[in-house]
């Protein structure tokens, strides 16, 4: 099967009616891929009654802080929250925005939120999922939202290909894109430098450059708290220095070619969904309920914990309030959690597992304590995060508790 952006030719995969999973293949002009799947196909007999979001493609083309530890009975009342962002005098509209890395953790909530609000959304992937139903049901909500999601548009592309990333741009035309897909690793092993370069690097160039020479609409560049500073300008892993150069170069591009380009600095997203178990509250959760004791290193260092539900409530912000193209917006809670912490309370909603294995594991070199500025992000977009620690935690063991009940 030929693939855009790996090879010379695109092919679109449309299914045949009554056969939800056989793809038939036809070679088509140069150009990204728009998937088409069978928005009738019932929900997975295992994903009833779960979070689950179905979708097709539309056919063709971190002081003081607060007590951790909160009531398990506040928890349960307070489950439901809604970020807070008040509204911005001048905000721009979103009608046709186009979502990179949209089957990734963020991402796809991203997703979920746009199309309930009535915006055409573009979604991109190198490998959009096959089942698009079954694969949304790694979101909150409920079956409700199936309208809404199966208006979701998947493309096919590898945005480090430079002319496949050109044809997205200019066949979709967006008036807003949020560029999330890169390979998020904290790894600091050799052989991660080239693919972290790849994935981070040059596939923020290619989105900033086509979008420079379409003309497009804003660009919400998603960065990183671990991004180097003035205080301490050595990048400390790969990822870093690939998000720091993508950092300064959406800057230049905004004073230079009056790219539309803003950073919005997201610091350490946790929440229901995060099907990376390497991450460290997914892989402690999963390993607590299989009754695994989970290995870790010190758990001294101090992180800014952010829940995803705020932070994509903090994107769309940077997506719509006025005059802030050229700027960088910190998405961060502005407080600081060890890892031992958030460990420790991690086990307190999960009785009778095993104690954690707390220096198991070296602590990684370089480690930086990033804490963010929320008066800032206030003042530029309306935005503050609204969910506290334990209730984000909470919600979060209960999600991959449902989860592990269904296997």
């Amino acid at each position: 099967m030929r693939q855009y952006g790996l090879s010379s030719r695109s092919t679109r995969h449309t299914l045949v009616p009554g056969q939800r999973q056989r793809l038939i293949v036809k070679p088509e002009n140069e150009g990204p891929q728009r998937l088409a799947y069978d928005a009738s196909a019932p929900l997975p007999a295992t994903a009833v009654d779960q979070p689950c979001y179905p979708i097709r493609a539309v056919p063709s083309a971190k002081s003081a802080r607060p007590p951790l530890k909160v009531p398990i009975a506040r928890l349960h009342a307070q489950l439901t929250i809604t970020p807070v962002r008040h509204n911005v005098k001048g905000e721009r509209t979103m009608k046709k925005v186009l979502v990179t890395g949209a089957s990734g953790f963020i991402g796809s909530v991203l997703c979920q939120r746009l199309t309930t609000s009535g915006v055409e959304v573009h979604a991109v992937s190198r490998n959009p999922p096959a089942n698009a139903k079954h694969a949304w049901c790694v979101t909150t909500g409920g079956t409700s939202l199936v309208a809404q999601a199966t208006l979701v548009q998947w493309w096919k592309v590898d945005l480090t290909e430079l002319e496949a990333t050109r044809s997205l741009i200019r066949d979709i035309q967006p008036d807003t894109t949020f560029h999330l897909g890169s390979l998020v690793t904290g790894s600091r092993n050799l052989e991660m430098v080239l693919p972290v370069f790849q994935n981070n690097f040059i596939t923020s160039l290619n989105v900033l450059l086509a979008a420079a020479e379409n003309s497009v609409g804003r660009i919400v560049l998603a960065g990183s708290f671990e991004e180097p500073d003035e205080i301490d300008p050595t990048p400390c892993s790969p990822y870093a220095a690939a998000k720091s150069s993508a950092s300064g170069y959406a800057r230049m591009f905004h004073a230079l070619y009056q790219v539309p380009a803003v950073i919005a600095k997201i610091f350490m997203v946790y929440g229901p969904g995060q099907s990376d178990h390497t991450k460290l509250i997914p892989y402690v959760i999963t390993s607590l309920l299989r009754h695994e004791a989970p290995s870790l290193s010190s758990g001294v260092r101090l992180v800014d914990w952010i829940f995803v539900d705020d932070v994509v409530d903090g994107l769309i912000g940077c997506a719509q309030a006025p005059e802030i193209d050229g700027r960088t917006v910190e998405l961060g809670s502005g407080q600081l959690y060890t890892i031992r912490e958030v460990v420790e309370q991690l086990v307190g909603l999960l009785p009778g597992t095993v104690d954690p294995k707390f220096g198991a594991l070296p602590d990684r070199p370089l480690e930086r304590v990033r804490r963010a500025d929320i008066a800032s992000p206030y003042s530029l977009i309306g935005w503050q995060p609204s969910t506290p620690l334990g209730v984000g935690l909470a919600r979060t063991v209960e999600w991959y508790k449902g989860q592990a009940a269904l296997t």
